[in-house]
Parts: structure tokens; sequence; C-alpha cells
């Protein structure tokens, strides 16, 4: 995904007053780039053991710290979120069979 930029224009026009405009210059950045995670262990009884989940670095060309970092579970299209909003790169949680 590349970043893009673009330019809007409200434009207004009065028959006695005449035309006007004003732009607005929209930048859209892209994604932070992460590094790979690491769990450990890495098996364990589902519900049961307790799974460190840590998080590479991320960097983000703008700068846009601090970055949030969402973690979650996914098997098949289910994904079941347990940390949200989180600014810390690990977690300890228990995980979902699968």
């Amino acid at each position: 995904m590349a970043e893009a930029s673009y330019l809007l224009r409200l434009a207004a026009a009065c028959p006695t007053l005449g035309t006007s405009h004003v732009d607005v210059p929209i930048v859209v950045n892209v994604p932070p780039t992460v590094s790979p995670i690491s769990v450990n262990p890495s098996e364990g009884v589902a519900f049961q053991t307790i799974f460190e989940i840590s998080g590479g670095s991320a960097k983000d060309v703008y700068h846009d710290y601090p970055l949030r970092y969402q973690w979650a579970a996914q098997q098949g299209s289910d994904i079941t979120p347990f940390e949200m909003g989180s600014s810390t790169r690990n977690v300890h949680t228990y995980l979902p069979p699968g």
C-alpha cells in the first residue's frame, strides 16, 4: 500500500458576489511496518497455558507515535480479539482451542 495525497476543493458561486474556493490537502498515511512476532511456549493446552506473545518493533513513516497494537487469535475466518488498543508490544494470555 502506497501513500496517497489528495486535494479537495470546495467551490461556491454567488450571482451577485462572484465565486470563491478553498483547497484542503489530505495525505493518507501508509500502515506501519512490523517485525515478526514470537510465541512462548510454542504449544500448550487451550485456556490452561499462559502464552507470551511478543511483537517485533514497529516503524512508521510519519512517526505517528505512540502506535497501538491489537492482539487477536484467528481460526479460519473467526477472529477473537483479546487485547485492543494496547501500547505494549507483548501480551500474556490464554488462547482458545485451535
